[in-house]
């Protein structure tokens, strides 16, 4: 997710959500989201959750089932 600041600064929000659940897993929000960031957030989920079956991602108009 994105989203703007007062001062005209961008954030970026990454969310990982169990649908099966309805759970929020993660909440990252920063300046910006690098990708090793995003990688190791999830790497620390799997920690604590164990491996999904599937993932899905949904930058924006794309959606993706990865399994």
């Amino acid at each position: 997710m994105l989203n703007t600041l007062a001062d005209g600064r961008s954030i970026r929000v990454f969310n990982v959500i169990d649908d099966y659940n309805c759970e929020g897993l993660n909440i990252d929000v920063d300046l910006s989201m690098p990708a090793q960031r995003v990688i190791q957030s999830l790497e620390r989920l799997i920690e604590w959750r164990g491996k999904p079956k599937a993932i899905r991602s949904d930058n924006g108009r794309k959606l993706r089932i990865l399994s």
